[in-house]
């Protein structure tokens, strides 16, 4: 039994060293494919009906930012965020 629990690290420290020998390295590869995702939208909207007295008016901007990394086996990492922003500060 003390012979596996030698043999078991030695086979996993010699599986790692030939990993670092041939440069394969997965998360460092997927984390330098990072890809930056960046979009921006300008809206405007005008909303005039009848029987209403008062007509809306929106202009707002939507930012969407984040980043995905390469593959890493069969699995990327995608993270994205959105957020509005009234560039109109009297609108209705």
């Amino acid at each position: 039994m003390k012979n596996a629990f030698v043999a078991a690290p030695a086979v996993l420290m010699g599986l790692l060293g030939v990993a670092k020998a041939d440069g394969l390295d997965p998360l460092k590869t997927a984390f330098g494919e990072t890809k930056p995702l960046f979009d921006l939208r300008l809206r405007a909207e005008n909303v005039d009906q009848d029987g209403i007295a008062n007509d809306a008016h929106a202009t707002t901007l939507r930012a969407r930012l984040g980043f995905e990394t390469g593959k890493a086996g069969n699995t990327a990492l995608l993270v994205e965020g959105e957020g509005v922003l009234p560039i109109q500060d009297n609108y209705r």
